[in-house]
């Protein structure tokens, strides 16, 4: 079932990431040079399918989003959940353990400001 995030980002209302914000919140960080990862969940279930997957997610928004039986419920699947966190924990370890950062590829518009702030960050 996909999973709505909720930031609260100071002063602001409550804002909605989903896969639209989550592009810009990483445009936010490209424009600055920075690479970054973002997952979302999909909708696709591998055991049951897209369709029930979004007939449950419907059914849950509307008998439990923002009521008082919005709550975790120990009947949810979550595997891939793990499978996500284990693959984010993968390539987090691998970039830890890595020798050089990682860049953007030559010609990309982020590349310049990235090496900027390289070097200058060596001096």
């Amino acid at each position: 079932m996909q999973r709505v995030k909720y930031f609260n980002l100071g002063s602001l209302k409550k804002t909605k990431v989903t896969a639209s914000t989550g592009l810009i919140l990483i445009m936010s960080f490209a424009k600055e040079g920075i690479p970054a990862l973002y997952t979302s969940s999909g909708i696709d279930s591998v055991d049951h399918g897209e369709e029930w997957t979004k007939a449950k997610k419907k059914k849950f928004i509307t008998e439990n989003y923002h009521k008082p039986s919005d709550e975790y419920n120990s009947d949810w699947d979550l595997s891939g959940a793990i499978d996500d966190l284990l693959l984010l924990f993968r390539v987090g370890y691998k970039l830890a353990m890595e020798s050089s950062f990682p860049n953007w590829k030559e010609g990309c518009e982020f590349k310049v400001k990235r090496d900027a702030d390289m070097e200058k960050a060596r001096q």
